[in-house]
């Protein structure tokens, strides 16, 4: 285990542009295809400004609220957790008591780590962890999958989760909390 103390807060730093971008966003999508044309925007915004990020994805309830990565993460791992109970959920958003709470919950055991996508890779493989998840929105499976930061992989495993409830996606993640 890692004996390194892990700091109360830290910080996510956005591309400068994101600010503008994001107030000029309403509180809601009206339909599919304005919160296609978001994803869009922001991956082309990305490209335009040379900033890397996490904007080649954007996921929004069925109202069309934005879902932050951590709720996100908190619906696949209760999920994860269903089927695999006891195991480890790793993810660097290290102030998330929320997030942890919900894994410790589910009978998971929270592992917190202040790293990046290849730390957290490593960490992944070194613990065994099925799932691990960054405040950026970059989800890693090694439960049925790599181990390895996948959109399309993690798109997949959300209709998959939404796919097996009753109701809407806003209805889905509904008991999660923003903590973001």
């Amino acid at each position: 285990m890692n004996s390194a103390p892990h700091p109360s807060a830290f910080r996510i730093e956005l591309p400068g542009w994101f600010d503008g971008w994001l107030a000029a966003q309403p509180e809601r999508y009206a339909d599919d295809e304005a919160r296609m044309a978001a994803a869009i925007e922001l991956s082309r915004m990305n490209v335009e400004h040379a900033t890397g990020g996490p904007f080649g994805s954007l996921v929004t309830h069925s109202d069309g609220r934005l879902i932050a990565a951590d709720r996100l993460l908190m619906l696949l791992a209760r999920d994860l957790l269903e089927r695999n109970p006891g195991a480890d959920v790793l993810f660097n958003m290290t102030d998330n008591q929320a997030l942890a709470d919900l894994i410790r919950k589910q009978g998971g055991r929270p592992v917190m780590d202040d790293g990046g996508p290849a730390r957290l890779r490593a960490r992944m493989k070194e613990l065994a962890v099925p799932l691990a998840g960054e405040a950026n929105g970059h989800i890693f499976f090694a439960d049925r999958w790599y181990g390895f930061s996948d959109a399309l992989y993690a798109a997949a495993r959300l209709l998959e989760v939404l796919s097996l409830q009753a109701g809407n996606s806003a209805e889905a993640f509904a008991p999660y909390t923003d903590t973001f």
